[in-house]
């Protein structure tokens, strides 16, 4: 009895061991989106691992957005594309990964509620190693140096897996 009491008290203690760590990972930029067209966005932030391992952004979440995709722009033909990374996006031990307009990036699709320049958008991301991490994007207008807005309606016909 008092052997199986010591084993619990030991597992209670690795748990909360666990528990309390530290994610290795950090947003490293003030996460932004741009005022949704069509119920869609996209959120950009730099991610840093700090960590010794390599971790994976696997998936992300937000309770305004219907769907909410990592997706990737690639130029096919001289046009912009965007292609969902299925497998996730990997943050390399000790390096930053930058999402960004015009490259890697979580897509908000399937917006609940408008959204206007200086509202926030809560995302919950998803790590392989680091778990999840919540941010807030701050919602602001496109700016002369932003690169222009990809047409949604065409959006679907030009999405593919990755």
């Amino acid at each position: 009895m008092i052997r199986t009491s010591l084993i619990v008290v030991a597992l209670a203690f690795a748990l909360a061991a666990c528990a309390g760590a530290s994610s290795d990972v950090a947003i490293d930029t003030d996460p932004f989106s741009f005022v949704p067209t069509v119920g869609n966005t996209a959120s950009f932030f730099t991610i840093t691992n700090n960590g010794d391992a390599d971790d994976v952004l696997l998936s992300a979440d937000s309770d305004l957005f219907g769907r909410v995709e990592l997706h990737d722009t690639v130029m096919e033909d001289g046009a912009a594309q965007m292609v969902e990374q299925t497998d996730g996006i990997p943050i390399p031990a000790g390096e930053s990964v930058v999402l960004e307009p015009g490259g890697l990036h979580v897509m908000l699709l399937e917006g609940s509620e408008e959204l206007a320049a200086g509202d926030e958008i809560t995302i919950t991301l998803v790590f392989e190693g680091a778990g999840e991490v919540e941010i807030t994007s701050l919602v602001r207008e496109r700016g002369e140096g932003d690169p222009p807005g990809m047409q949604m309606d065409d959006m679907d016909g030009d999405m593919e897996e990755g």
